[in-house]
């Protein structure tokens, strides 16, 4: 997994080597060593340095955030809190940013899935997110901080063409589309009074593909999406507690 180790600015490559080297010094306080350690760093140390140091920078570079729902299962409104962060090799590996991706992420467990959010085409590029959604803050900061933090300029579809924030999306749509989706919001909002997540997944799986013919970007797109996360983690966040596997 990449470390970006010869492209990080100064801060960041001494931010990891204080780090490494505070640990190896941590180390000489326990027993670790068979012998006590004094003086300048062995050979034995400075290996075991180089170890953590590309450890740290990997884990810098592709860590991903872990979710868990707030406490309220009755709530129309999703919230997630941040309880830790893990490295899941795969996603890290394979799947790069967008700030219009078209998967979302959902922990269950010690497990992270990453789920389709919109239809994705033969040949087309599964992408994950990192961060900021193009919707939530203007390109050049989201660009700004990807370039700090990861090492590389954005140029996701949302990126190159400049898409607005969400107040500034288009927001007129056809009255036989609106009134196809007010049919199914309506339909959802009586599976969540219910508690029945699986009809509310189904659910929101029709809206999104309602919208396919819905030019991008619109606030429809970003607002069902956020829906649509919300069904997933009631969803997958019921099977956890339920205690059912995932194969």
């Amino acid at each position: 997994m990449v470390t970006h180790k010869e492209t990080r600015d100064t801060e960041s490559r001494i931010k990891c080597y204080v780090i490494s080297v505070f640990l190896l010094r941590t180390l000489r306080l326990t027993s670790y060593h068979q012998e006590k350690k004094v003086g300048p760093l062995s050979s034995e140390e400075i290996f075991l340095g180089r170890i953590l140091l590309h450890m740290f920078m990997v884990q810098d570079m592709n860590s991903h955030p872990i979710f868990g729902l707030e406490s309220n299962p009755h709530s129309v409104q999703i919230g997630l809190e941040t309880i830790g962060s893990a490295i899941y090799p795969i996603v890290g590996s394979y799947f790069n940013h967008s700030c219009s991706p078209n998967t979302l992420r959902v922990n269950v467990g010690r497990t992270q899935m990453l789920i389709s959010s919109s239809r994705i085409s033969s040949g087309d590029e599964i992408t994950d997110i990192y961060s900021m959604h193009f919707s939530e803050i203007l390109r050049e900061k989201r660009q700004w901080w990807l370039n700090r933090n990861f090492n590389f300029v954005c140029k996701c579809e949302g990126c190159e063409k400049n898409w607005e924030i969400f107040e500034n999306l288009p927001t007129k749509v056809s009255d036989q589309l609106r009134s196809k989706l007010q049919m199914v919001e309506t339909a959802i909002a009586q599976a969540i009074r219910s508690d029945d997540f699986k009809l509310t997944l189904q659910l929101h799986l029709r809206q999104l593909g309602l919208l396919e013919g819905l030019e991008k970007p619109h606030t429809l797109h970003v607002l069902i999406r956020n829906s649509f996360q919300f069904a997933c983690w009631r969803y997958y966040g019921k099977m956890a507690e339920n205690r059912i596997i995932l194969s």
